[in-house]
């Protein structure tokens, strides 16, 4: 199938609402204009860019699963798709940590980098393997829920098909509701129900459901399929907390929802700024946080006569550059070369396989 280019469109709209929160809501006490833009919109809702960004993933990952045969190569493809960036980030982060020594973070350890590269979040690795990790970035919590959405939506594609699979992952998404609402009235075996679906990040599961059910809809045309693509996305813009949040989420949902049923409103995606952005933004993704705000202090400790405002335009037009290097020339030659070796591989084992069958 040809590349949907609205949808790169929302990923670049998505990446820049990231980074505007990142720039002047999210770390007040480490930029030097501290909190004076921290409640302007829209960089205080930003975050849900993010959001938008398993909107997305919902609407992209049946697409992904009609282009595999079994659970195994679909997970393969997306560990191909993820890490190689992933790997180039880590390289070029601790590469630069000499230049940019006012990390959110600090410092990072060489361990720091092991969360990132499995996508097994920091936490996570502690309690199972106690090892004494942190995240390297900030922002790659939501890499974590995306890679445990692709085991179970995955797994429950190939069991179940592409309907009761989005119909399993928004049920898990209502259980996940209801046990919210009465958390403390928990019993012990029910609140460890209730912490497994929360560490498998269920709570984002109603934004991938309704991307789903809205991909069904942009090829099928059923109404039906609208109609649930837009309640399921209510009920998790519902679980939002903030009326001004509300709001902001819901407007995106319709400009999402429009963009797929109306090609002229889709037209207003399709510019080459939003794409430009949506083909760089999961490099931009994974070095901007720590990078932007440690460039922000540096060039405010080197000069006063750039506005407040103004201060992370640089750092975010230079690392616009360095994620479109990554993404047009470094990822890809970095992918054919891991996934060549990767093929190569299996076809040796495949090989003493008949090998030895045919001894036998």
């Amino acid at each position: 199938m040809r590349r949907i280019g609205f949808l790169d469109g929302f990923r670049g709209f998505a990446i820049l609402l990231v980074i505007l929160f990142h720039a002047f809501s999210c770390w007040i006490g480490q930029v030097p204009y501290g909190d004076r833009f921290a409640n302007l919109f829209p960089f205080k809702q930003g975050f849900l860019g993010v959001q938008l960004f398993f909107l997305i993933s919902g609407f992209v990952i049946i697409m992904s699963l009609e282009k595999t045969n079994n659970f195994i190569e679909f997970i393969y493809k997306r560990w191909i798709r993820l890490f190689p960036a992933m790997l180039i980030a880590t390289i070029l982060i601790f590469s630069t940590v000499p230049l940019i020594v006012e990390r959110l973070n600090g410092i990072p350890r060489l361990q720091d980098a092991i969360p990132g590269l499995i996508f097994i979040q920091a936490n996570d690795i502690k309690k199972i393997f106690h090892i004494d990790v942190l995240d390297l970035e900030n922002p790659f919590w939501s890499l974590y829920v995306e890679v445990k959405f692709y085991f179970v939506f995955g797994f429950l594609y190939y069991f179940l098909g592409t309907r009761k699979a989005i119909w399993s992952i928004f049920g898990l998404f209502i259980v996940w509701c209801i046990l919210t609402c009465f958390n403390n009235l928990l019993f012990t075996q029910i609140n460890y129900l209730y912490l497994l679906l929360k560490n498998l990040g269920v709570v984002n599961y109603g934004w991938f459901s309704s991307g789903a059910m809205a991909y069904l809809y942009y090829i099928n045309r059923d109404k039906k399929d609208l109609l649930y693509a837009i309640i399921f996305g209510l009920l998790s813009v519902l679980m939002l907390s903030g009326i001004k949040n509300i709001i902001f989420m819901l407007v995106l949902l319709i400009f999402f929802i429009s963009a797929i049923c109306y090609e002229k409103f889709a037209i207003y995606f399709n510019n080459k700024f939003l794409l430009f952005y949506g083909f760089i933004s999961y490099p931009l993704y994974l070095i901007h946080e720590s990078a932007m705000i440690g460039l922000i202090v540096k060039i405010r400790n080197f000069t006063d006569l750039i506005p407040d405002i103004l201060l992370p335009l640089i750092p975010i037009l230079f690392l616009s550059g360095v994620a479109y290097m990554i993404a047009k020339f470094i990822e890809p030659f970095v992918r054919k070369l891991i996934d060549s070796k990767v093929q190569r591989y299996l076809d040796n084992i495949l090989s003493k396989r008949k090998f030895y069958k045919s001894f036998k």
